[in-house]
Order: C-alpha cells, then sequence, then structure tokens
C-alpha cells in the first residue's frame, strides 16, 4: 500500500494540521495546500492568526491584569492575510473568548486581581499601530503615464477603504470608543510613504487623523517639496477648518453673517508646521520655483546669504523666460 502524504489529505485535514504547525511554510509545500489554505474562510484566517499571535485559544490567558485584549491587533495588522473581513473575524472571536472569560470568573468568583484587569478594560483603550505594510508597496505617481496621473488615486482605492473601517471600527471590549490607531507610527511612515506617491487623498485622511507631517524633522514635507508638489507642500503646512454659519435670522451678528449665501468660510488656523530654511533649500536644489516663492512669499521663511544669491538667479530667469 503506497504511503498518503500531505498533500494527499482531505482538506480538513490540511485546515486542522496547518492551526497546529502555525507555519508560514506549510502551504507552499504544493500548488494544492496552497490553493486550500487560500480559500478558508475568514473565521479560519482568524483564528489562525489568534493561534500564531497570541497562542492556544484558551479563556484562561485574560487572567493577569491589565492585558488587554485588543493591545495584540497591532502584530495581527501586519500579516497580509489580515484584511477587512479577518478583521472583523478577530475582533468578534476575542470578543467571544473574553465573554467566556467573563463567565468563567462569574461562576468561579471574581478575585482582585482578575477584577482589576477587568475593571482597565472599561476605561483603558490600548493604541494600535498602523502597519507599514499597507503602504509599502504604493506605487509612486511618476512612475504612471501621463494620460492615468489625474485618475490614478481615488478615494476607494486601496489602503483607504480599509482604513475608513479600520478606524471607524468599534467593540464591546472599549464601549463608546473606536479604536485608537496611532497613525505616526514607525516615525510617520504611513504619511511619507503617501506624500512620496502622492496620494492626496490618503494624505487628507491620514492628516485628518492625527498624523503629523513634523516626524522625522519634517520629512513628508521635504519630500512633497521634492516632488515640486505644491499642492501637497500647502496641504502638509496649512490646515484650515469649515466653518458653519447660522442661516438664522435671529443671528445676534444680524445680516452680515448671511453673506455668501450662508455657506461656510474658511478660517485661518494655526500651521501644522513651521517653515524652516532647510525646506527653502530643497525647494531651491530642486528648482521647484512656485514653491520657493511660496515658502518666502507667503510663509515669511528668509533665505541666508548662500541661499539668496540662487533664489535671485532664480527669479531672473524666470523674468526672462516671460
Amino acid at each position: 500500500m503506497a504511503a498518503i502524504g500531505l498533500t494527499h489529505l482531505p482538506v480538513e485535514l490540511l485546515y486542522t494540521v496547518q492551526l497546529f504547525a502555525l507555519s508560514p511554510s506549510f502551504p507552499l509545500i504544493s500548488s494544492h495546500v496552497y490553493n486550500s489554505l487560500r480559500n478558508t474562510s475568514p473565521r479560519y484566517k482568524a483564528q489562525y492568526l489568534i493561534r500564531r499571535v497570541i497562542g492556544d485559544f484558551d479563556t484562561q490567558r485574560w487572567d493577569h491584569p491589565g492585558e488587554h485584549p485588543l493591545e495584540y491587533l497591532s502584530v495581527m495588522l501586519r500579516y497580509p492575510l489580515c484584511i477587512q473581513s479577518v478583521l472583523d473575524a478577530v475582533i468578534e472571536d476575542i470578543e467571544s473568548d473574553v465573554a467566556a472569560w467573563e463567565q468563567r470568573i462569574a461562576l468561579a468568583g471574581l478575585t482582585a486581581s482578575e477584577l482589576n484587569g477587568r475593571t482597565r478594560w472599561k476605561r483603558y483603550n490600548p493604541v494600535i499601530e498602523l502597519p507599514r505594510r499597507l503602504f509599502r508597496n504604493l506605487t509612486a505617481l511618476s512612475s504612471v503615464s501621463a494620460p492615468l496621473k489625474s485618475t490614478h488615486w481615488k478615494d476607494r482605492s486601496q489602503p483607504l477603504p480599509f482604513l475608513r473601517h479600520l478606524f471607524g471600527r468599534t467593540t464591546p471590549l472599549i464601549p463608546q470608543e473606536k479604536l485608537r490607531i496611532d497613525s505616526n507610527a514607525f516615525d510617520g511612515y504611513a504619511l511619507i510613504r503617501a506624500v512620496h506617491c502622492q496620494f492626496a487623498p490618503l494624505v487628507q485622511f491620514l492628516l485628518d487623523h492625527g498624523a503629523s507631517p513634523l516626524m522625522k524633522g519634517g520629512l513628508a514635507v521635504i519630500v512633497a517639496i521634492r516632488n515640486k508638489d505644491l499642492a501637497m507642500t500647502k496641504l502638509l503646512i496649512e490646515r484650515s477648518e469649515q466653518l458653519q454659519q447660522s442661516s438664522s435670522p435671529k443671528s445676534a451678528a444680524g445680516p452680515a453673517t448671511q453673506s455668501n449665501g450662508g455657506r461656510g468660510k474658511k478660517r485661518k488656523l494655526e500651521d501644522r508646521v513651521s517653515v524652516t530654511p532647510e525646506m527653502l533649500k530643497a525647494a531651491i536644489q530642486c528648482d521647484a520655483r512656485a514653491i520657493v516663492e511660496y515658502l518666502m512669499d507667503e510663509k515669511g521663511c528668509v533665505p541666508d546669504l548662500g541661499m539668496l544669491s540662487l533664489v535671485n538667479k532664480a527669479r531672473v530667469k524666470k523674468a526672462r523666460l516671460r
């Protein structure tokens, strides 16, 4: 009788083997195994992630006070298989796991340490790092053909749909709060990559959710300047707030507040980033003339003597071209 290898096992047994092996190399032994594991349900992939990152699916692991179940999401999000459906399955499995833990300690009697661990979850929302894998493979706009540049990045381009879901995700483990995602994880890698690829909708989303252009000495701004992208440079430096004016006729300000058709107006707020001579120098070195004028004329950045001659030469050259 011929021996039966792993590649001849039923897919149900392959699933079980992988949940015990937790090996990233196991799916690569054959195309049959790879396709079988690739097409598994989000629930199975969630179980694989939980076992690989946290350990055996055992409710006793939550007996340690102060250990929040969601702290492991930072690691799970680094796995490429952690897509939106898998993420939801992971959170749901952790929720049911914690519910079973709470039921167990309720039946066994609640100790002081277990009470501290559980009540801390009610007030503690762990910070989850935004993984680099979501931004590592973004295509730079400079490598896209000219006819497609204007439509290359859209609001539905990945990873934006996944990020919107991630930042808006709620769970009973943190009542009345959303997940706390650190947009500045890994020294602001997400924002810097988005700026490098000139992914304006993604840059705006990250800025709206706490990403700071100041990370790594303002590298995101320097990258935008070297791309000669004036709109991106302004987006990173300036911030604005849309103020809605009251359309009520009883407004204390009277008719003056009803100008502009009752529409909102932009209020000038403090800049996200203070312009530095290094930014101006970078703009001069890459001959980004529009950005040089913006930094000098609008932002009041004064060049030193070494840069002043370069600025004057650039302005003379521009005047001759007119």
